[in-house]
């Protein structure tokens, strides 16, 4: 009897939702556009406006429990500062953090639940899908990025992997990704959800629903925060810059309407059944089953009813490259793509059987730390090159402006690469070939190098622009003083009191006639160094 009471309370699957984002604070009167780069990425200021907000800031403790200990004896020492905050706040002196990491008040969560609601279509039936909330994070990164994640439990023994599937694809997608006349309802029979809420308990007014019904009429904006996601952040965080109030923050997305999936799931079948390895007479190597398996391709790539490659071919190529399968002979297998992390193993009483239920804690630990780095690192890449963007298109500024704009951009990104950006962060065998991997698949390396050079192009640019300006004044100050030197020449050729009229004497009317000679030459002369000087300068 307990051990049944035991299987249904058993973990089915597991999902962790992952939605990185650009942030900017308003922190004066004065538009975005100017207020300096560290201003707006400002960790004390988002941190008091968070807290105000049932967000509570988090301190990593090795000794608080289990799974702590288990991230800090996985990582190395220099890597901690880019995914846990080990500085106690004490002085409220955040400035040289690299991260501040939140989670929603679980004082204020009741039995909270991620309830996602699907509409039916000819290959699917309409369901409803009520996830445990375990904990809501918020990481906050002093490049302007953030990651918000939601940890979901599934203990529903009647759930199917084609649920599973559901629960991945229509979970993780925030605002639709086309629309046609009829508004956003083609959509939902695609693969967006019909309704997402987030209960965060028995309170009306914290229980928020995203039905996507804004979207039936086109909004002036392709990114709308769903109104889960709005309320989780609060009031001050707004979508349109042109919305912004002092002290409030602009939230841009970094991706695409769909969050980044990590997500475990235990079957005991369709692993045995993926991982099953086939030896023809004539092959050298073993075959295993997921090279061909669709099954495996739709839980790799987060697809539903049908995968999203139908050629064979390339389906066998894809399913290889994006598959981890050291553990493949004991039915557990890893994918990696751009927006997923996924691991399929034997069910979970089994895997407790055979002492390898770490495999799910690691899950919810080590490898969601792992993903948020590489997340974080993709998600910085692409905020500075926003960033040098932005800077090569202002015209209005003066050129030492944009110098100091260029230099503190240069010295953020030089700090991401000494902080936040590594060739290794663990010891450990798998660790390095899973990290090498996700930075593969997200083309990390490739990424931060062509970063490199936007930002040297730049650098070269504004000192253009530098030089030119420096050349500019130079040449005022050489003009002047060639006008200069004319009066100089004329005083020293003819004396001080040249100009001065003699009252009377034998050449007064003489003196006249020179005046009058030097002022016409002098006039002359002027005319014809000004030409000359336009043309050098000009």
């Amino acid at each position: 009897m307990n051990n049944n009471k035991n299987i249904e309370k058993s973990p089915v699957s597991y999902h962790i939702f992952l939605l990185p984002f650009r942030w900017d604070i308003k922190s004066n009167s004065k538009g975005l556009s100017d207020i300096t780069f560290n201003d707006r990425t400002n960790l004390t200021e988002i941190k008091e406006i968070l807290t105000k907000n049932n967000w509570v800031s988090k301190v990593f403790s090795v000794d608080k429990n289990h799974v702590n200990y288990n991230i800090s004896s996985y990582y190395y020492d220099f890597v901690f500062d880019a995914i846990v905050n080990e500085k106690k706040d004490e002085n409220n002196s955040i400035k040289d953090n690299v991260i501040l990491n939140f989670e929603y008040d679980k004082k204020v969560c009741v039995d909270p639940l991620y309830i996602i609601k699907v509409k039916g279509n000819e290959k699917r039936k309409e369901a409803t899908y009520s996830l445990t909330i375990d904990k809501i994070n918020l990481d906050i990164y002093n490049c302007g990025i953030g990651i918000l994640s939601f940890h979901l439990s599934n203990t529903d023994q009647n759930i199917s992997f084609d649920d599973v599937l559901n629960i991945n694809e229509f979970g993780r997608r925030i605002y639709p990704q086309f629309l046609k006349e009829k508004g956003n309802v083609e959509t939902k029979k695609t693969f967006l959800a019909d309704e997402i809420t987030l209960k965060i308990n028995d309170q009306p007014n914290y229980k928020w629903i995203e039905d996507f019904t804004s979207f039936e009429k086109i909004p002036n904006q392709p990114f709308v925060l769903p109104k889960y996601i709005k309320e989780l952040l609060g009031v001050k965080f707004k979508t349109n810059e042109n919305e912004l109030n002092e002290k409030d923050v602009l939230v841009k997305w970094l991706v695409d309407d769909r969050m980044f999936v990590l997500c475990w799931y235990g079957d005991y079948f369709l692993s045995n059944k993926i991982c099953q390895k086939i030896k023809a007479i004539h092959d050298i190597e073993y075959q295993y089953n997921y090279f061909k398996s669709e099954d495996w391709y739709k839980f790799n790539f987060i697809d539903t009813s049908e995968p999203t490659c139908q050629n064979v071919n390339m389906l066998e190529t894809l399913n290889k490259k994006h598959t981890y399968d050291r553990w493949a002979d004991y039915n557990t297998l890893y994918g990696v793509t751009r927006y997923s992390f996924v691991c399929l193993t034997d069910n979970y009483p089994n895997l407790e059987k055979n002492k390898a239920d770490f495999v799910l804690e690691h899950m919810k630990g080590i490898y969601f730390h792992l993903v948020s780095l590489c997340l974080a690192q993709r998600s910085t890449v692409l905020r500075f090159s926003y960033e040098v963007t932005r800077i090569s298109s202002i015209e209005d500024k003066k050129t030492e402006v944009l110098a100091d704009l260029c230099k503190q951009i240069n010295e953020e990104y030089l700090k991401f690469v000494n902080k936040m950006y590594f060739r290794e962060v663990t010891a450990q065998e798998q660790g390095i070939e899973l990290y090498d991997k996700l930075q593969e698949v997200m083309r990390i390396e490739h990424d931060v190098k062509t970063l490199s050079k936007e930002i040297k192009n730049l650098y070269q640019f504004v000192d253009l622009l530098v030089e030119k300006s420096k050349s500019e004044k130079i040449n005022k100050i050489q003009f002047w003083a060639a006008i200069f030197a004319i009066f100089s020449l004329i005083t020293g050729v003819f004396g001080m009191n040249f100009f001065s009229q003699p009252k009377d004497g034998l050449f007064s009317n003489f003196n006249t006639i020179l005046q009058i000679v030097a002022i016409v030459l002098f006039g002359f002369l002027s005319i014809i160094l000004i030409q000359l000087l336009r043309k050098k300068f000009n």
